[in-house]
């Protein structure tokens, strides 16, 4: 069987599972106007670089998150597009689960935090707990402020994120401690042990939903111009 695991919810990241050996792994950043047209071009001649065609894939894994949202959407959509002309299965994971997974290598217990970016200086924080080596999810994704994740972010074991520059600065004193990536390994995705493909009592088509857990970020107003003169 033929398994792939796509997420953007960070960058780009593709990984290919034939059987149980992992035959094509890789990564791409995401950004300018037309990454978006660029993406679709990328998978498919990816895929073809590793001999597979789009409708060989009978088993797709795509990340939900947290990371950029409009990433996320688009990641989600195009998955969801391969498997309705293939009619693959697709399965939702969250994309923290994967970082998680990076940062617990070595490591057969113990706690990990995976940090997103919530902008003003707040933070993400998906914590995980290790169960001989696999990340456990605590909770939910949740926002935090600097002295909230501070407080807690010191009690982990490690820490792991795709934003270094924004976490160093809400997290200063914690920044020689973070693992930073640049995106997401989507390999993980494919691990039997990490992420094994749920049972039939599992509806896949609501694991799609994406993780939004930042707050809004309002801009003040721009008063409208008047054109034409007085009326």
């Amino acid at each position: 069987m033929i398994c792939a695991a796509f997420d953007c919810s960070c960058g780009a990241a593709l990984a290919v599972r034939q059987g149980q050996d992992i035959i094509l792994s890789e990564r791409r950043p995401l950004a300018g106007r037309t990454s978006d047209q660029e993406l679709a071009p990328w998978v498919l001649g990816a895929l073809a670089s590793a001999g597979v065609e789009p409708g060989d894939v009978q088993r797709w894994v795509v990340g939900t998150g947290p990371g950029s949202f409009t990433g996320i959407r688009v990641g989600i959509a195009f998955v969801h597009g391969l498997c309705l002309s293939s009619g693959a299965a697709c399965w939702g994971v969250p994309s923290s689960v994967a970082l998680a997974a990076e940062a617990a290598a070595g490591r057969g217990t113990g706690t990990i935090g995976v940090l997103h970016d919530a902008r003003r200086e707040q933070l993400i924080l998906s914590e995980y707990v290790l169960d001989d080596g696999v990340p456990c999810p605590v909770g939910e994704p949740a926002v935090r402020d600097a002295e909230d994740a501070l407080r807690h972010c010191s009690e982990l074991g490690a820490l792991i994120t795709v934003h270094g520059q924004a976490m160093a600065s809400v997290l200063p004193s914690l920044a020689g401690n973070m693992m930073v990536c640049d995106s997401v390994d989507a390999s993980f995705f494919l691990s039997d042990t990490i992420c094994p493909w749920p049972g039939p009592d599992v509806a896949l088509d609501t694991t799609w939903e994406p993780i939004y857990v930042r707050p809004a970020v309002f801009v003040k107003p721009r008063m409208f111009r008047q054109v034409g003169g007085d009326r």
